[in-house]
């Protein structure tokens, strides 16, 4: 009886399995995409009936997604792995297409545009660093300091420390000046060059700086051809310098 029983839960599993290779998910019940995901950490179980548990308790599929694994796991049958399997799901997703719309920092236009964004409610001072792939995409912007960036970037070892852990390729430089001339002074330009050295010498590529006004203007040293002032003298372990 349970060798009956076992072979229709296969059979049902399989017709599941053949219906969303043809269709995909569309069409779907919220219970019976659970009961698919939940086929891949439940082997042999009828997930049907746990699925029917998980949407009545919680409501939905986006409700089981904010439950804890706690939570998940007070239901019986639900394992920590199947509760941490069908949880971290959307999660996935949801990262999967946000990377999707991260741009590609190919050009001053689109460096200057994304850059603006992100200072556009920030105070002068701060300072970010957006962290990109060989390729050139967005991974992550991530502020370096809050406050007086040139006081900070003199010794520059925590901006390297900061950028080192996100195991970026390429970076961009951005600060928000609260000055009238939105132009680097040498100081500025001096500390540049240091932390490029730096950079360089830990195979990361510093390919522009961009410096934003206090009224949210922002300028591209690279476009302005002021980036080659800062790489004078650097270490030339990069065989080749991005111009946007």
């Amino acid at each position: 009886m349970a060798d009956n029983k076992n072979n229709c839960h296969a059979g049902h599993r399989q017709r599941i399995r053949e219906r969303i290779s043809e269709t995909g998910l569309r069409g779907f019940s919220q219970h019976e995409i659970l009961e698919f995901l939940l086929f891949y950490t439940i082997p042999r179980r009828n997930t049907n009936e746990l699925a029917h548990e998980l949407i009545a308790r919680f409501g939905s599929l986006y409700g089981i997604s904010q439950a804890s694994i706690d939570e998940l796991c007070e239901v019986k049958g639900i394992s920590r792995k199947s509760a941490a399997f069908i949880k971290y799901l959307p999660q996935l997703s949801q990262q999967l297409t946000e990377a999707d719309l991260r741009p590609v920092m190919s050009n001053v236009q689109t460096v200057v545009k994304t850059v603006k964004k992100y200072f556009e409610n920030l105070w002068c001072g701060c300072m970010m660093a957006f962290c990109l792939t060989s390729s050139l995409r967005l991974v992550e912007a991530v502020t370096v300091c809050e406050s007086e960036p040139f006081k900070e970037i003199a010794s520059p070892a925590n901006i390297v420390k900061k950028l080192a852990v996100n195991e970026c390729t390429d970076i961009i430089l951005a600060h928000k000046t609260d000055r009238s001339d939105i132009l680097p002074n040498n100081k500025e330009l001096a500390a540049m060059k240091e932390l490029y050295k730096l950079l360089d010498r830990l195979s990361i590529r510093y390919l522009d700086h961009i410096v934003v006004s206090k009224y949210n203007a922002a300028l591209s040293l690279c476009d302005a051809g002021l980036f080659d002032l800062i790489k004078q003298g650097a270490d030339k372990h990069i065989i080749s310098q991005q111009r946007w």
